[in-house]
């Protein structure tokens, strides 16, 4: 999963990065810095968002 793929299934979602940090267990920061590229997303971070996809 790359940082456009983030922010993309996040968008998909209808969520702020507030609202995905908060759903996945994350800080605002942490989000931004994932979705800009900044900060690796491991394996927890898809994890946690295909988990969010699947509730839809």
């Amino acid at each position: 999963m790359s940082p456009d793929d983030l922010s993309a299934v996040r968008k998909a979602l209808g969520l702020t990065q507030r609202e995905m940090a908060a759903k996945i267990g994350l800080s605002l920061r942490a989000c931004q810095l994932l979705e800009n590229g900044r900060s690796g997303i491991r394996l927890l971070h898809i994890n946690a968002t295909n988990a969010l996809e699947q509730r839809r």
